[in-house]
């Protein structure tokens, strides 16, 4: 209740007027010290604070606005006024206004007359239609652009979905279909983006998007400046350790204009990238593609087309079905199962090493050059039996056969350190330190051996037949008469 005694000449001093309408708190007024007042509740918190709904009412058939109204530090007046208008404008809409010029300089539009009004900035149309940029909305939003912000955007119901985007040019992109979101452009419907549908596959130049990005033509990505730039591919395993492959178009700080395969595995979960325990670390790059072509595997200086480095090339399915390359120290291995060289001309396998055996399946000879127009210093051999006949050929085993071809049982051959003192350009040393044995030129030696072997016959021959004719002289003088 209000105690009369202390209003005074049109004044109220007390420090709390609450005006109590019934026993109902939510009909009382209140009036506090702080000068706020408290409609349908007795604490109020700001300047008026109402507890229920406020209901403004036009006279007649007129407008009716509510205005927010502060001025800046240099005295300038600004408000933004919402509006239930009438049909003078658009009856029923609810629009809000901006209001920013008077004679201190604000403008709106262009307009500097004190107190005029700008544009409307957002109008809500009876029936629900939102326009921004525009009085006129005919979707749920409609967004209109202008010089300044070259864009329109209309996204219409469940039952008539689209998405239209018209330039500041005239160039019209806009969705056909009522599932998906789509944006297209011009009259021959060059998709530019399509996503949506059960799938939630994105498309770009396509309507059939077949993965969560499908694109039909290049994809360009350009780094700024001279910097590099990446494209990044990356997964969560069970265990939340993070793994990347990253494709890095490098500059020069780098190798210059290169395409390189990085691998990114370091993380605070346990994986190790080279070694490095760091979270973030990045391993060495895995593959690089230098500008010209060559590409390094293993190393980030190819020299040829192909260059690996650091462990095994296989080309085939399994150990059993390909053949392996491997660098090892100062030589090279070369692993297979069997190998074959075949011959694009005749159409047949020419040579095939297979379990340390090497054949010729289509026949044939060996072939060297053996032209006398490619030789110098031509000398006849001599004594080629007296050297064949100090070489010994033996049987043997081999001690460890596994490491020999895996050849088991009784083999046959020479010695190398016999063969050293008769041909010594016959015998090597291999990287392990052991004697090798190289038979250069046996055919010659056989050639000229038989020949010496010849002609001791022809000379035995000869001798035999004068020790014969010596006989029958002899048989005749003594034969009785």
């Amino acid at each position: 209740m209000v105690d009369i005694s202390k209003v005074k000449a049109g004044n109220l001093i007390t420090s709390d007027l609450i005006i109590d309408m019934a026993t109902d708190i939510q009909k009382a007024v209140k009036f506090d010290n702080n000068g706020n007042v408290g409609i349908g509740t007795t604490a109020p918190r700001a300047k008026l604070d109402v507890k229920g709904e406020i209901g403004l009412s036009a006279p007649d058939a007129g407008i009716y606005g509510i205005s927010l109204q502060r001025t800046d530090e240099q005295v300038r007046m600004h408000q933004w006024k919402f509006w239930h208008m009438n049909s003078s404008y658009r009856k029923n809409s609810l629009e809000i206004w901006e209001y920013k010029a008077d004679s201190h300089g604000n403008t709106c539009g262009g307009d500097g007359n004190d107190g005029a009004m700008c544009d409307p900035r957002i109008v809500i149309l009876e029936g629900g239609n939102v326009g921004i940029g525009t009085t006129s909305p005919s979707e749920k939003l409609t967004i209109q652009g202008d010089a300044s912000a070259p864009v329109a955007l209309n996204v219409g119901g469940t039952s008539n979905a689209k998405i239209r985007v018209r330039h500041i040019d005239g160039k019209d992109h806009q969705s056909r279909n009522l599932d998906n979101l789509y944006l297209q452009y011009g009259i021959n419907n060059h998709t530019i983006l399509n996503a949506g549908g059960s799938t939630g596959n994105v498309g770009i130049g396509t309507t059939e998007p077949r993965a969560k990005l499908d694109v039909k033509g290049e994809i360009g990505l350009s780094a700024p400046d001279f910097c590099i730039y990446c494209i990044s591919l990356q997964i969560t395993d069970e265990q939340y350790r993070m793994h990347q492959w990253k494709f890095w178009h490098m500059n020069s700080s780098y190798r210059k204009n290169s395409l390189e395969i990085w691998e990114y595995k370091a993380d605070s979960h346990g994986l190790t990238c080279d070694g490095d325990l760091n979270d973030g670390a990045m391993c060495a790059p895995r593959i690089v593609i230098q500008e010209g072509g060559s590409v390094g595997i293993g190393t980030t200086t190819p020299t040829t087309k192909l260059h690996v480095a650091g462990g095994w090339v296989r080309v085939g399915n399994n150990a059993d079905e390909s053949i392996q390359l491997e660098t090892q120290g100062t030589f090279h291995r070369i692993a297979f199962n069997e190998l074959r060289f075949w011959d694009w001309h005749s159409g047949y396998d020419i040579v095939t090493f297979k379990d340390g055996n090497a054949y010729k399946p289509g026949g044939g000879a060996w072939g060297v050059l053996s032209d006398i127009r490619l030789k110098k210093n031509l000398q006849p051999l001599k004594g080629t039996l007296d050297l064949l006949l100090k070489l010994r050929g033996i049987s043997f085993e081999w001690k460890e056969p596994e490491k020999q071809g895996n050849l088991t049982g009784k083999q046959i051959g020479l010695i190398a350190d016999e063969v050293k003192d008769v041909f010594p350009d016959w015998v090597g040393i291999g990287s392990d330190g052991f004697k090798t044995l190289s038979i250069r030129g046996f055919e010659a030696l056989t050639i000229e051996a038989f020949r010496d072997l010849n002609a001791e016959i022809e000379e035995l021959k000869s001798k035999n037949n004068e020790f014969e004719n010596r006989i029958k002289a002899l048989e005749k003088k003594t034969k009785p008469k």
